[in-house]
């Protein structure tokens, strides 16, 4: 989290390969240097990964699960899924492909929309994104028996 909430570009560019792209849940697709670029996440915000599954298949590793996103303490959590694509190079699991959508539940009777997305921002789903891959990347490396 310390290379998250103040930018270590070098910690942060290790588990991301050079093809790295993400697809966050507006649909706007993004460069390995674009995640780089962005701005950490708002002090206060926090997240917890949930169903976390890693299926390791030879040198390439698909990691999928839930993070409940919270902008500050007092906010509602926002659930995103994710799925994540990890292949094996040299010694290290680099992470390329990367998908998140916003699971849209109706627990209220309201519908979210694309805006409520907007109010969150972009650049904090990217550093989160960040977080995950370090999370993940050790997950699966614990899997690589």
């Amino acid at each position: 989290m310390a290379a998250l909430a103040n930018p270590d570009h070098v910690t942060l560019d290790k588990p991301l390969d050079d093809s790295f792209v993400e697809t966050a849940p507006n649909g706007i697709r993004r460069s390995k240097s674009d995640l780089l670029l962005a701005s950490p996440p708002p002090s206060g915000s926090t997240q917890t990964l949930i169903d976390v599954d890693v299926r390791v298949n030879g040198d390439t590793a698909v990691v999928t699960g839930t993070n409940l996103f919270k902008l500050n303490p007092a906010a509602r959590p926002v659930d995103y899924s994710f799925t994540d694509v990890f292949v094996r190079k040299s010694e290290d699991w680099r992470v390329m492909p990367v998908q998140m959508v916003r699971r849209w539940e109706n627990k209220c009777g309201l519908h979210a929309t694309v805006n409520d997305f907007r109010a969150i921002g972009d650049t904090i789903c990217s550093c989160l994104l960040v977080y995950w891959v370090d999370r993940i990347g050790r997950c699966v490396s614990g899997h690589q028996q």
